[in-house]
C-alpha cells in the first residue's frame, strides 16, 4: 500500500512541476507560480535545483534581472540552499531596486540570522521596524533576534508590539509565553 500510495505521489509531484513549468512559459513574471515551483522543487527534489529553476526563470525572461519581489525569492531560495554570500546580495540588489519596499530589508535580515551573525540581522531588523513600523513581521523577527542575544526586556518589548500590531500573531504571542 505505502509503496503504492508514493508511487502516486511521486506521479502528482511530477505533474505538478511540469504543470507549473507549462504556466510560467504563458506568466513568465509570475512570482507566485515561480514560488509554487520552487517550493516543489524544494521538497520533491533538492534546495540546489530549486536555486537553478528560480535562477533559470530569471535568466530567461527579459526584465526579471530588474524585478525586486524575484529577486527576493531568490535571495529566499538562495538562503535554504546555503549559499548566503549569493542570497544577500540578492536581497541587496532587491533594495537598491525597490527602497521602499520592506521584504528585501528582511530577506538580509534573514540572511543574517541564517549566517549567525545576530548582531548584523539585529541592525537589518531595526531599521525593518524604524522605516516600516506598522509591519508585525518586523517586530517579530527583531523580538528573535533580541531573544537569542539575551536582551529579554527588548525582546518582550518587540514581541508585544508584534501581538498589538496582529493579536492573531500565533508566534510572537507564544513568544510571550515565556
Amino acid at each position: 500500500y505505502e509503496a503504492g500510495f508514493t508511487a502516486v505521489l511521486d506521479k502528482c509531484v511530477d505533474f505538478i512541476r511540469f504543470s507549473l513549468e507549462e504556466q510560467l512559459k504563458a506568466q513568465p513574471e509570475s512570482v507566485k507560480l515561480l514560488a509554487a515551483l520552487a517550493h516543489v522543487v524544494t521538497v520533491h527534489g533538492s534546495k540546489h535545483d530549486a536555486v537553478t529553476a528560480v535562477q533559470k526563470q530569471i535568466d530567461s525572461t527579459k526584465g526579471l534581472d530588474k524585478s525586486a519581489p524575484h529577486l527576493v525569492l531568490l535571495a529566499k531560495v538562495l538562503t535554504a540552499a546555503g549559499d548566503r554570500p549569493a542570497a544577500y546580495q540578492a536581497s541587496k540588489r532587491a533594495s537598491e531596486l525597490q527602497p521602499n519596499w520592506p521584504d528585501p530589508v528582511l530577506a538580509m535580515a534573514q540572511v543574517e540570522i541564517a549566517d549567525k551573525n545576530l548582531e548584523a540581522a539585529g541592525k537589518h531588523c531595526e531599521e525593518l521596524v524604524k522605516r516600516w513600523p506598522n509591519i508585525p513581521d518586523g517586530w517579530l523577527w527583531l523580538g528573535s533576534v533580541r531573544e537569542v542575544l539575551g536582551d529579554l526586556p527588548a525582546a518582550t518589548a518587540a514581541y508585544e508590539k508584534a501581538v498589538s500590531l496582529n493579536p492573531k500573531n500565533a508566534l510572537a504571542s507564544n513568544n510571550l509565553a515565556w
